[in-house]
């Protein structure tokens, strides 16, 4: 999601995200891949497409271990812990988790887990 809104900046403006700088390189990558999209003035179309719920082939390759940890909510319960803790004492009160379709009861499962440890 990152990626798409940092590569739509110059269209469409930004939610304003500031990308760790060890992933320019990759950022840029996406952006060449996002200014391929045609028609030009609809390249949001196949930017989002498959948004939140697979990669795209040619997005695979850009979405490393370590960007995926350092720009989501991904690693072992007790990182997940730890994460959400950071969320709370940063003075959020609401915390929300997206669920694969025929994952749902497992997933929810694993986030009842982490959440009842916070």
């Amino acid at each position: 999601m990152i990626f798409h809104d940092l590569a739509e900046k110059e269209e469409l403006g930004s939610l304003g995200f500031k990308l760790p700088p060890q992933f320019e390189a990759q950022l840029k990558a996406y952006r060449e891949i996002y200014l391929n999209y045609q028609p030009p003035d609809s390249r949001y179309l196949s930017n989002h497409r498959g948004h939140l719920m697979f990669l795209r082939p040619e997005e695979q390759s850009l979405m490393t271990p370590d960007l995926l940890r350092a720009l989501t909510f991904t690693g072992t319960e007790a990182e997940l812990i730890d994460n959400v803790r950071a969320v709370k004492t940063a003075g959020f009160s609401q915390f929300a988790v997206l669920l694969r379709a025929g994952h749902e009861f497992a997933m929810l499962e694993d986030w009842h887990r982490v959440l009842w440890k916070v």
